[in-house]
């Protein structure tokens, strides 16, 4: 229907010229159903890298669309740097499958600890996630290191303490002097990532300089999904796998 009333609307006569009109058209209709379905703070970009023209236009296949996105609240968990692949993309919202990432912000996932390891600075060595704070009353760095695990959420383990140029493992801090209230602090974490859609995976959680890098698949649906501009919402009209 939308491939339908561009090319009517129009008046588009050459295979070049229904292309480009088609192509503008499916990146603002999904565009906006992405802003209407989760409320971006920042901009939103569409991309259709596959040709809509001849055979594609008749078959409602739009190819592979390239979703990019910013600022978007998750299930309690804010995301930034969002960028969705689906191959394989038709008019009625299916697709053959595809890929995204994401990244969740430090600020944003220190929400989600105890009170004690949210007061702690979040970077990483290159491999691991690292929390830094200072030791008592001595002002001296410590850091806990800590191993990140995913399956339908986000693991943050300590593994290992580091103080005075000497590390530990996490569970040989309680036998050090003191080091009993110290190690209480340094318990696992589970930051959960609910509403992925249907058979999605969470593939990898990786630190970097800003924050969590998620990596996650998306799985082929051959199910037609309720869009923004179907019968009974007024309110926005787009077609897009959300």
């Amino acid at each position: 229907m939308i491939i339908a009333t561009a090319l009517a609307a129009a008046g588009a006569t050459t295979a070049g010229t229904s292309d480009i009109l088609v192509t503008g058209t499916a990146q603002q209709r999904i565009a906006l159903a992405v802003r209407h379905k989760l409320h971006p703070s920042g901009a939103v970009t569409v991309r259709l890298t596959g040709s809509l023209a001849g055979p594609d236009t008749l078959t409602g296949t739009f190819g592979t669309v390239r979703v990019i996105a910013d600022g978007i609240q998750h299930a309690g968990l804010r995301l930034s740097n969002i960028v969705a692949t689906l191959h394989g993309v038709t008019t009625h919202g299916t697709t053959t499958g595809g890929s995204a990432s994401a990244t969740v912000p430090y600020t944003a996932l220190s929400r989600h600890l105890d009170a004690a390891a949210a007061l702690m600075t979040m970077g990483t060595d290159g491999t691991d996630l690292t929390l830094t704070t200072t030791a008592g009353s001595s002002g001296l760095p410590l850091t806990v290191t800590a191993r990140i695990t995913t399956a339908h959420s986000i693991a943050l383990t300590p593994t290992t303490v580091s103080f005075l140029g000497r590390a530990l493992p996490v569970s040989a801090v309680a036998d050090t002097p003191g080091g009993a209230g110290l190690a209480s602090g340094f318990t696992p974490h589970t930051v959960a990532l609910a509403g992925l859609p249907a058979g999605a995976r969470l593939t990898s959680a990786r630190p970097d300089h800003t924050g969590l890098a998620l990596q996650l698949t998306i799985p082929a649906t051959g199910k037609l999904v309720a869009l923004p501009g179907g019968p009974g919402d007024a309110g926005c009209t787009a077609t897009a796998q959300a």
